[in-house]
């Protein structure tokens, strides 16, 4: 007799500038999962870090975040298992903890703070299983969110090291702002910004600080001195959204992936008030943050300079979350998490 059920799971990727959920069946004998809803609410945490805690309206939005997310999927995590991760941005405020566990006892919904080496090994575990045709130790996956980036490959004795980078979208394009005394307006950066002759000299100056970082690291170069081919995948939304579409509206495809395309697409950034960079760069949510985020992967890639490949992948690692199939996470995902049924 076959007792297999169907148990729903509600799984979140808090990040710093969104909310990702997806709402999974997952049979209770095979672990096969079956995706019901797979979207995203924007809910910029790092915005709402000052002096390195979470305000209080950064709270209230976020709860309500959380309250539409159940309202979207039409359930309520007082009844099924709800859980999932939070990144960056967790790392970055003092008072993360405290929201987290409000969270739980007010919506029962259990996000665990993972760190960055968890983060970057979740992705990478993520990127192998969708590219099976690659040999692990040719393959690095780098990886930008809202508030760092993580360079993961495998060393020869299987382990999975983590290069962790501290800039993402978002804090990267608030440090952008800082040096131009700039300040978000309600639509975010005025028109000005488009036309500062000084943008290119700060981005480089920012960006050069990412190359050093990379070119230091001696992980990183060891990999370089390699006599194989190393393919170099671009995940997470800033890299697979914002540089993608910018390759595309530029260079009419988005395999021309380089330290250099990025630096010619952000040569005539300072050409284009905000109303002509929404026109060209129509299928990018938010262009007044595109010339920090390629600002940021130019820097990447030229502190890379070494891979053979670069090409763009959008990995699944909710599906790692939902069957609890991942073995990188640790007690992150034991059984207090998960067993709500």
């Amino acid at each position: 007799m076959n007792n297999c059920t169907s148990q729903f799971r509600l799984i979140f990727d808090v990040g710093s500038g969104k909310t990702k959920f997806s709402f999974w069946g997952v049979d209770s004998c095979t672990n096969a999962t079956h995706l019901i809803i797979r979207s995203k609410i924007t809910m910029p945490y790092q915005a709402y870090i000052i002096n390195g805690t979470l305000s209080e309206e950064g709270i209230t939005q976020g709860i309500t975040t959380f309250e539409k997310v159940q309202e979207e999927c039409a359930i309520s995590c007082a009844l099924i298992p709800c859980f999932g991760i939070a990144t960056a941005w967790a790392r970055n405020a003092q008072n993360s903890k405290d929201y987290l566990q409000k969270i739980k006892d007010t919506l029962h919904i259990e996000i665990h703070t993972i760190s960055q080496e968890q983060e970057g090994q979740l992705v990478f575990k993520a990127v192998e299983k969708e590219l099976p045709h690659l040999e692990s130790s040719t393959l690095i996956v780098c990886e930008v969110g809202g508030g760092s980036f993580q360079i993961s490959f495998r060393k020869p004795d299987s382990e999975i090291v983590v290069v962790e980078g501290g800039y993402g979208g978002e804090n990267y394009h608030l440090t952008l702002q800082q040096h131009l005394n700039s300040s978000l307006d309600a639509e975010g950066l005025p028109d000005r910004y488009y036309n500062k002759t000084e943008l290119p000299y700060v981005q480089i100056f920012q960006q050069e600080k990412v190359v050093k970082f990379l070119k230091n690291n001696q992980e990183l170069q060891e990999v370089a001195n390699n006599p194989y081919p190393i393919v170099l995948t671009l995940t997470g939304e800033p890299l697979y959204i914002v540089t993608r579409e910018a390759l595309i509206a530029t260079y009419k495809n988005d395999s021309i992936i380089s330290a250099e395309s990025i630096k010619h697409v952000l040569s005539l950034m300072p050409n284009f008030d905000l109303d002509t960079a929404k026109q060209k760069f129509s299928l990018i949510p938010d262009v007044t943050k595109m010339a920090s985020i390629l600002s940021l992967v130019g820097g990447i890639l030229e502190g890379m300079d070494f891979v053979n490949e670069v090409t763009f992948i959008n990995p699944d690692t909710h599906s790692f979350l939902a069957t609890d199939s991942s073995d990188i996470l640790g007690k992150v995902l034991d059984d207090s998490c998960i067993d709500h049924s």
